[in-house]
């Protein structure tokens, strides 16, 4: 698959610590790219990575990226990686990882109860509890962020983000079955400056940003991103209540120091602390159904609106830390990451979507996290490249479920659930590339080993005074490892060869202390791809082509008020990637990609669904479902992005337009419900005056006001329910740059 690009300008000035200029920061680039992304907005023009020549011909120019934990060219790694800057993040009016899905074929980034539920090329998690890892793993800075409820991160301070697409059980390890989503934030400049941005949209958003650099000792240099956002009026209304849903308010502060203590050793801090809160968690009547639980029928009162008796929130505060060194010797260079992240969130729901006070909860999870990672890596000019690593992990997660409503009267009208998951992993990895028979044939092979083990204990307590308590503990190794052979064709088109295989470890239900673990789920990848640069480098043509043999995939099920995991049996998946990316002309840009995709459960004979029954919960059946799709598993998925920029009497004017096609595909096992295929379609123009010291910039997302939902379920007490995306959204950004 191919690569949405990165910045607009060629030119860059490296960061203190810099080698290479791999991730630009030039002044012209931070005073262009720095007006963060806000919820919802297109905040500043941006375009893809293009060159210029000597002759004037445009080029599409090289990407560098860290899919193998060292700095390389895009084009010669033998990995499917989609890379996107953080100018092209915003263009495409992407304001958080929850939308990355909108510049990447095959990915989704659909949501369950506030937290993101990313699938790609099929693969996704079922569940956001603590303790269940999401498959497709999110990396920041080299860190890996564990808890689902925390990884809708805004896009303050972006660099780029890279998508790594199938298991990356080798370098990045346990639960990257699907992919790995590596967020690369800005490394601070010595060179001075400062980006600021207010804006307002409708639905009564006001939003502003602030993004500095500079030097703060000799060698030492920081950065300060600070993000607001207000949206006061929501799109939806909970009618029952007379109150408007589907509002936000959300703040970012990102701080980075950098401190080159040598010419060979670096030493970079990093904190970052989001709070959001929002009810974009709202559920209500599947249009189209008949919902209840009593035998009184609701039917939906409206795209955007719900009948719960129950206001809902969701709250979510993060902050993540991290200390990382680097030395450089002759040799090799040594990397250490150490990390911290402490997360709590707060989900208020009613779980029935009724006027009827059915079902509600109030879910108060939080996480706490401390990672440790040593690798060394070989010299640059090293002919053999090579990695080696280290890796510890110590997981802490605590679940507090209060449920309450009339469906718990014989119990007292309550249920309260404690529980502790802790988690501590260890791993040992390498990876080497070596030529074989001159320069044009490489050879790549990597292994991993993982020790898994998990401590779970927990009480249920019924409001009638009942008490149920259970204590269990589970551990599990694996091996994984990564073959791969690509071939320099020429010096512009290379080829290659994959096989990977990827686990996602056994966990827990966390809100269910007796029900036994679920077993890791493993993958296995076989992928070919070619990619190229044709036309003296104006056009870039990537493919690849894959086959999965997916086992033990772990799936979310439901008896009565309890959600739990299971696994499936096995399922197989393959289909054909295409990204091309072509510098039309020097003010004219195209970027496009098509996935393919054919999914298949190929026994899962006793999988539970729900049909329905109007007016009541839908009834549970345990059915055969070998030969059904899996969930949000589209068939056919497309982006395509326009870029034209000019410049006339002074003015740099840019227009993008940006646009996501989704096949049609299944919300739930059975194949029962089912997401219309959608396109949508984000736009921006922005004014560029006084040498792009200020500019205007006017929005549009989801332009055509597509009607789509985000998390479709029929497993809710109160029938088929749903979530819906957010209607057409725009406004106008004003930014300045010292």
């Amino acid at each position: 698959m191919g690569e949405t690009a990165l910045e607009l300008r060629p030119e860059s000035t490296p960061a203190v610590l810099s080698r290479r200029p791999s991730q630009p920061c030039s002044r012209s680039l931070l005073l262009n790219s720095a007006v963060v992304a806000l919820v919802g907005a297109t905040l500043a023009a941006g375009a893809p990575a293009y060159a210029q020549t000597a002759s004037d011909t445009p080029q599409v120019e090289e990407i560098v990226v860290t899919a193998q934990r060292r700095e390389e060219s895009l084009q010669k790694v033998p990995i499917t990686v989609t890379a996107i800057g953080g100018d092209t993040l915003r263009s495409a009016g992407v304001a958080n990882t929850q939308q990355l899905a909108m510049v990447v074929p095959g990915l989704l980034g659909n949501t369950s109860s506030g937290a993101i539920i990313p699938v790609l090329r099929g693969i996704g998690v079922t569940s956001a509890q603590p303790g269940n890892d999401a498959p497709v793993a999110t990396y920041i800075d080299g860190v890996y962020s564990p808890m689902n409820f925390q990884n809708t991160a805004s896009l303050a301070d972006i660099s780029r983000i890279e998508v790594l697409n199938g298991p990356q059980g080798t370098l990045f390890g346990r639960n990257t079955t699907a992919g790995v989503v590596q967020i690369v934030t800005k490394d601070p400049s010595a060179v001075p400056s400062a980006d600021l941005a207010v804006g307002y949209g409708n639905y009564d958003t006001a939003y502003g940003s602030f993004y500095g650099s500079t030097a703060l000792l000799p060698n030492v240099a920081g950065n300060l991103a600070v993000m607001l956002t207000r949206q006061s009026k929501g799109f939806g209304e909970d009618t029952t209540l007379g109150r408007d849903i589907f509002k936000v308010k959300a703040a970012s502060i990102h701080s980075k120091l950098v401190w080159e203590v040598t010419p060979d050793a670096t030493l970079t801090a990093a904190g970052f602390w989001d709070e959001r809160k929002d009810n974009n968690s709202a559920i209500a009547i599947l249009p189209g159904t008949i919902g209840g639980t009593d035998g009184t029928r609701y039917t939906s009162n409206g795209f955007y609106n719900t009948l719960s008796d129950t206001y809902p929130v969701n709250y979510n505060r993060k902050f993540m830390g991290y200390i990382k060194g680097k030395l450089n010797t002759s040799l090799f260079q040594v990397v250490n990451i150490a990390s911290y992240q402490d997360a709590k969130v707060k989900n208020i729901q009613d779980f029935d979507a009724t006027p009827k006070p059915y079902l509600g909860w109030i879910l108060t999870p939080t996480e706490e996290t401390f990672s440790e990672e040593l690798q060394i890596i070989s010299a640059p000019d090293s002919k053999i490249t090579w990695i080696a690593g280290l890796y510890y992990l110590n997981d802490k997660a605590h679940e507090d479920q209060f449920q309450f409503g009339t469906l718990l009267a014989s119990a007292g009208g309550t249920s309260h659930v404690l529980s502790d998951l802790n988690t501590y992993s260890k791993a040992a990895y390498g990876q080497a590339t070596a030529p074989l028979f001159g320069d044009r044939l490489r050879l790549t092979a990597g292994l991993r080993y993982t020790r898994d083990t998990r401590r779970f204990a927990g009480s249920t307590t019924l409001g009638n005074g009942a008490v149920t308590r259970g204590s269990q503990k589970a551990s599990w190794s694996k091996l994984t490892y990564r073959l791969a052979l690509d071939y320099d064709v020429t010096k512009d088109v290379m080829a290659y060869v994959s096989y990977n295989r990827g686990f996602k470890s056994g966990t827990f239900t966390i809100n269910s202390p007796t029900v036994p673990p679920v077993q890791p789920e493993v993958l296995d990848s076989y992928e070919g791809g070619i990619k190229s640069q044709l036309l003296e480098h104006r056009l870039r043509v990537n493919a690849d082509v894959f086959y999965y043999n997916y086992k033990n995939s772990q799936q979310r099920t439901r008896v009565g008020t309890s959600t739990f995991l299971r696994n499936a049996a096995s399922a197989t998946l393959y289909g054909a990637e295409f990204f091309v990316q072509s510098a039309i002309t020097s003010d004219l840009f195209l970027d496009g990609g098509v996935s393919l995709l054919h999914s298949r459960f190929e026994t899962f004979p006793n999988a539970i669904t729900f049909i329905p029954n109007p007016g009541f919960t839908n009834t549970t059946v345990v059915r055969d479902v070998s030969g059904k799709d899996l969930v949000q598993a589209p068939k056919v998925s497309a982006t395509l992005g326009v870029r034209y920029k000019h410049e006339f009497r002074g003015v740099d004017m840019s227009a993008n337009l940006q646009a996501k096609y989704t096949g049609r595909y299944y919300w739930e096992v059975s194949n029962r419900l089912s997401e219309k295929p959608t396109t949508i379609l984000n736009s921006s123009v922005t004014w560029a005056f006084s040498d792009r010291k200020w500019d205007l910039t006017v929005w549009a997302n989801n332009l055509t006001n597509v009607h789509y939902a985000l998390f479709i379920n029929d497993g809710y007490l109160g029938g088929d329910i749903q979530t819906p995306a957010a209607p057409r959204t725009f406004g106008a950004t004003v930014g300045a740059h010292f």
